[in-house]
C-alpha cells in the first residue's frame, strides 16, 4: 500500500512539475505576444505616417505641376505677344497632369459634370473620376450587362447607352441608377440630349425620348447603318453613320 501511494506520490510530483513548466511557457509565449503586439503597433503607426506623408507629397506633386503647367502656357503666351515665338506650339500647352488608371477594358466614351469624370468602358461598368484637388477615387458604377458605348449628361442627370441595348439614368451627385428602360434591339452606340429630349443612336436607327419621363416620342429610321456620333445644336440633330452625316430638324 505504501508503494502504491509513493508512486502516485511521484507521478503527482512530476505532473505539477510539467504544469509549472507549461505555466513557464505559458508566461513566456504572453510576453512573446505583447512584445509582438506592441512591435505591431509601432509598425502600424509608422505605416500611417509614411501614407499621410505619401498622400501630402502626391497633392503637392499635383499642385506643383498645375502651377508649372500654368506657368508655361503663360510664358508661352507672353513669348508670342511679344513676338519672341512665331506660332504657340501645342506641346507648350497641354501637358498631362495625370493618368488615372481603373477600368479593366478599352475605354469607349467620356463626358464630365462638374468636377466629376465619368469613363465607360468594355468592362461593363462606369468609372467616376474626382477631378478637384484630391484626384480621389474612383468609384464604380454597375448595372450595364454589355460594354458601355456612350454616355451623355444633362444637368444632375448622366444617361449611359450600352451593347445589352438598354439606357440607364444615373444620379450624378448620389452616384445611384433612378432609371433603366431598353432603347433598341441592337446596342446603344451614341447619345445627345436637348432640353426636352433624349436621342439614341443604334443599328439603322435613332430613337428619341422625353427627357423626364423617358417615354419613347419618335423613331427616325431610314439610317444607312450603324448611327455611332449624335450633336444637338438647338432645333438641329446631327447624326453621324457609314460614309454620311445627316441634318435632322425638330419642327
Amino acid at each position: 500500500m505504501d508503494k502504491e501511494i509513493n508512486a502516485l506520490n511521484e507521478r503527482l510530483e512530476e505532473k505539477v512539475a510539467l504544469v509549472g513548466q507549461l505555466s513557464a511557457i505559458v508566461v513566456e509565449l504572453n510576453s512573446k505576444v505583447e512584445r509582438m503586439d506592441k512591435n505591431t503597433a509601432v509598425m502600424k503607426h509608422r505605416v500611417e505616417q509614411m501614407e499621410e506623408k505619401h498622400s501630402d507629397l502626391q497633392k503637392d506633386m499635383i499642385k506643383a505641376k498645375s502651377v508649372a503647367g500654368k506657368m508655361v502656357m503663360e510664358l508661352a503666351l507672353l513669348q508670342q505677344q511679344l513676338g519672341l515665338a512665331p506660332s504657340m506650339e501645342l506641346q507648350h500647352i497641354f501637358k498631362c497632369q495625370g493618368t488615372f488608371v481603373g477600368h479593366k477594358g478599352p475605354v469607349w466614351a467620356l463626358c464630365k459634370c462638374g468636377e466629376q469624370l465619368f469613363s465607360a468602358s468594355s468592362d461593363n461598368t462606369i468609372k467616376v473620376w474626382d477631378l478637384s484637388a484630391t484626384y480621389a477615387g474612383p468609384q464604380t458604377l454597375t448595372g450595364h450587362s454589355g460594354i458601355v458605348l456612350a454616355l451623355q449628361c444633362h444637368g444632375d442627370v448622366l444617361f449611359s447607352g450600352s451593347s445589352d441595348s438598354t439606357i440607364r439614368v444615373w444620379n450624378v451627385k448620389t452616384l445611384e441608377m433612378t432609371a433603366s428602360f431598353s432603347a433598341h434591339d441592337d446596342p446603344v452606340c451614341t447619345l445627345a440630349c436637348s432640353e426636352s429630349m433624349v436621342f439614341s443612336g443604334s443599328l439603322r436607327s435613332i430613337k428619341v425620348w422625353d427627357i423626364l419621363s423617358y417615354r419613347p416620342i419618335k423613331e427616325l429610321p431610314s439610317q444607312n447603318h450603324w448611327v455611332r456620333a449624335l450633336v444637338v445644336s438647338g432645333n438641329y440633330l446631327y447624326s453621324g453613320s457609314y460614309k454620311t452625316v445627316k441634318v435632322h430638324l425638330s419642327v
